[in-house]
């Protein structure tokens, strides 16, 4: 003989019906979830793999003012999450480098011309003659 289901609303509560059953399985077993400490496979590849490249999750666009020739400015902090950087001088040509003394003698960038860095390393920026701003687009790796 079977014990027939419950029925909505007819629960112990009101002293009506059967008790619903407990789950005897442990939460992760029911969601299915996987092993995080998973022994890894060794994988020896003989052939090129095609790859695919993560679209970019996130960015952010901004310009950085009154860069001007005597001292350097930072313009990129330090980010591990950084894909690529877009860095355009907007009236005068800048020197860039990765520290504050390094700017003023870091590699010479055009006027008007984007340079891309896709390191995630910190930069800075000093104008070669007088002050100019600076446009800064980052884009995030995707999670």
């Amino acid at each position: 003989m079977s014990t027939p289901l419950p029925v909505p609303g007819q629960g112990t509560p009101q002293g009506r019906g059967t008790p619903v059953p407990e789950f005897d399985q442990e939460p992760g077993d029911i969601l299915q979830e996987q092993d995080v400490y998973a022994k890894a496979i060794p994988v020896c590849l003989d052939e090129p793999v095609r790859t695919q490249e993560l679209p970019s999750r996130a960015g952010a666009c901004y310009t950085v003012g009154a860069v001007n020739a005597t001292a350097g400015q930072r313009i990129l902090g330090r980010d591990p999450r950084r894909k690529s950087a877009t860095i355009i001088a907007l009236a005068q040509d800048i020197r860039i480098g990765t520290t504050q003394a390094n700017a003023l003698a870091g590699a010479r960038i055009p006027a008007v011309v984007p340079f891309v860095i896709a390191t995630t390393d910190e930069y800075w920026a000093a104008s070669v003659t007088s002050t100019t701003d600076i446009s800064v687009i980052t884009e995030q790796w995707a999670d």
